[in-house]
């Protein structure tokens, strides 16, 4: 490969960039498992964004002080509240297993998805339903959020919550907010004979998105003095629930090992493309973010590239037929992401036009947002069909057990991954080298 283009792809992987592009938030470092991944390629769903730090404590455990008289930190007096929480589940529990929650309580129906976890902070993005709190079942918009979960298998209520929680106001001394804790103790309740399964507490330090690990470490360290078990960022659902609810979700990327075998790679790339898929589908359906879309095309055209990469070593028919409806879906997508990057495009540059400029502007960004609205209505429709439900049941599938066929016998993994990957990998140097000497972003874009 020639200078120009090392140079060429060096900057396609970690220098130049769209500058329409939408810049990705920092990531938090989140588990492997779909329905637990945030950052650029898992954005959270709706608002508030909970950042929370859970610690278990026994019954007698006694709350120590908070503050000191030098400190910055203000405890307000405490109330306490009354909670009833009835939870929705699949008979084999794909929400709780996946670290999603659906559930009603008297202030609402709220769905809590895209969980991140560092080992002591957990954040989680959450979308409260209209709907009447008194129904038997979720209302449906709840259902939809939670579809490429359930993939059409009935909800019910699993478990039923009720907290007596004591919430503490926290503050800085120029009455900015820190957050606050809650003490909670909880009796899970069989849902439908209201029986007492079993109870625990646990200690919930709620922060505000301005708050930094200096701020909260103190407060840690002194529940921690005092007796408070280390943070747990399990869910008070899957703790009420036990074994069952702590099973591996349906889909688990795996760490691939220092000298991989060829199967394996064909594994993580599925799995991690079909995660990325599950992460992005609620954002897809809420239509409020457009880097949901795309990162959910992304999922699509990947996980077609990958299975045309693997066609040596996979059942052909297989790998054909998935790719067949995975186009299906890219296409749905991409309607709504052209748009969606058009009138990104087009907006940022009405702004610097002249008055007349600008109404013709306005009236092609109006036709473009009826257009992607259009567009939308098309991909919400497919997203919701028994279509899409079949498809995503066969890419769980895929992810949890492809159908590699190869096995690697005499000739070493490494040398099978590499003739893989040879023809692709030649295919873009020349691509590369055809470009012209100062290539557009556009240009770099499509290579």
């Amino acid at each position: 490969m020639g200078a120009r283009a090392r140079r060429l792809l060096a900057q396609g992987a970690d220098g130049r960039r769209d500058p329409h592009a939408r810049a990705a938030a920092p990531a938090r470092r989140g588990t492997s498992e779909a329905g637990s991944v945030s950052g650029p390629e898992g954005p959270g769903v709706g608002r508030p964004v909970e950042q929370e730090i859970k610690l278990p404590v026994a019954d007698d455990f006694v709350l120590p002080p908070l503050a000191d008289a030098e400190g910055d930190l203000v405890v307000e007096p405490s109330e306490t509240v009354e909670l009833d929480a009835t939870y929705f589940d699949t008979f084999d529990f794909r929400l709780a297993r996946s670290g999603a929650a659906l559930r009603v309580r008297d202030d609402g129906w709220t769905v809590k998805l895209a969980a991140s976890s560092d080992g002591e902070t957990l954040v989680r993005g959450e979308r409260r339903i209209e709907g009447d709190v008194r129904a038997k079942m979720p209302p449906p918009a709840a259902v939809d959020l939670v579809r490429a979960l359930t993939r059409g298998n009935p909800i019910a209520p699993v478990a039923r919550l009720r907290t007596v929680r004591h919430r503490i106001p926290l503050h800085r001394r120029d009455g900015t907010p820190v957050g606050e804790l809650v003490d909670d103790r909880i009796e899970v309740r069989n849902p439908e004979t209201d029986a007492v399964a079993t109870t625990f507490r646990e200690l919930e330090l709620e922060l505000d998105d301005s708050v930094r690990r200096r701020e909260w470490e103190p407060i840690v360290e002194r529940l921690r003095d005092a007796g408070a078990g280390p943070p747990d960022p399990t869910p008070k659902i899957v703790r009420a629930l036990g074994p069952v609810a702590t099973a591996p979700a349906d889909v688990v990327v795996p760490e691939l090992p220092a000298r991989p075998t060829a199967q394996q790679v064909v594994h993580r790339a599925i799995a991690a493309s079909v995660a990325r898929l599950l992460i992005n589908d609620p954002g897809v359906r809420l239509g409020e973010d457009p880097e949901a879309v795309h990162q959910a095309r992304v999922a699509t055209r990947r996980l077609r590239s990958d299975l045309r990469t693997f066609r040596a070593l996979v059942d052909e028919q297989w790998a054909n037929e998935l790719r067949d409806e995975l186009r299906w879906l890219a296409d749905v997508l991409g309607v709504v992401r052209d748009a969606d990057v058009m009138l990104d495009r087009l907006h940022g540059k009405t702004a610097a036009l002249r008055d007349l400029e600008r109404d013709a502007a306005e009236r092609l960004l109006d036709g473009l947002r009826d257009h992607r609205a259009r567009a939308l209505t098309q991909l919400l429709a497919a997203l919701r069909s028994e279509r899409y439900d079949a498809l995503l049941d066969r890419l769980v599938a895929a992810a949890q057990r492809p159908r590699v066929l190869l096995r690697v016998d005499d000739r070493d993994d490494l040398e099978v991954l590499r003739d893989l990957v040879r023809r692709p990998w030649q295919q873009l140097v020349r691509t590369v080298e055809a470009l012209p000497r100062d290539p557009s972003d556009t240009q770099l874009h499509e290579v």
